[in-house]
């Protein structure tokens, strides 16, 4: 499996040809990048990166498997599916950072490598759902006791304030 420091594009061996990188991401991928979001996973990783022109690079970034992360109705782990690809360019200016209004990612100018692999975490993590839960009734019924156990306390004792 891949450490993040395995992502490290020496951007001086790149030209016009793509070149293609595959990789297999593990639970130690993820935390490694110190992160909580996703706890570990299964994902192929394909980056393709080629020189566009001068200081300009295309890569592209494709993720393929199963991520575990935190159900948000019951708090226990569940298993997503990731399926996707984005295509970011790379181009040195005189500051670095990153252009807001575009899929560029500004290096320092003459850059000789980039780590792809915050970007790699980045283009995995956007790809899951807004609402990350299991299927209906999959969810552990206990805990899902316990939540509705404490909201309707909760509601209890909201509704008695406002009342007074």
């Amino acid at each position: 499996m891949a450490n993040p420091d395995t992502f490290h594009l020496d951007l001086r061996n790149v030209g016009t040809e793509v070149k293609t990188f595959e990789h297999a991401l593990g639970d130690d991928f993820f935390k490694a990048l110190e992160q909580e979001e996703i706890l570990g996973g299964n994902i192929k990783v394909t980056l393709k990166i080629r020189e566009a022109a001068g200081d300009i690079f295309q890569l592209d970034i494709a993720a393929n498997g199963t991520v575990r992360t935190v159900c948000d109705r019951c708090l226990e782990e569940v298993v997503l599916p990731v399926d996707t690809a984005e295509r970011v360019r790379l181009a040195g200016n005189d500051e670095g950072g990153s252009d807001a209004d575009t899929d560029t990612i500004l290096l320092e100018r003459n850059a000789t490598g980039f780590n792809a692999a915050w970007l790699i975490y980045e283009v995995i993590a956007t790809s899951l759902p807004t609402e990350r839960t299991h299927a209906p009734g999959e969810c552990d019924a206990d805990m899902l006791g316990r939540i509705s156990g404490i909201a309707d306390a909760q509601d209890g004792e909201g509704g008695n304030e406002d009342n007074n």
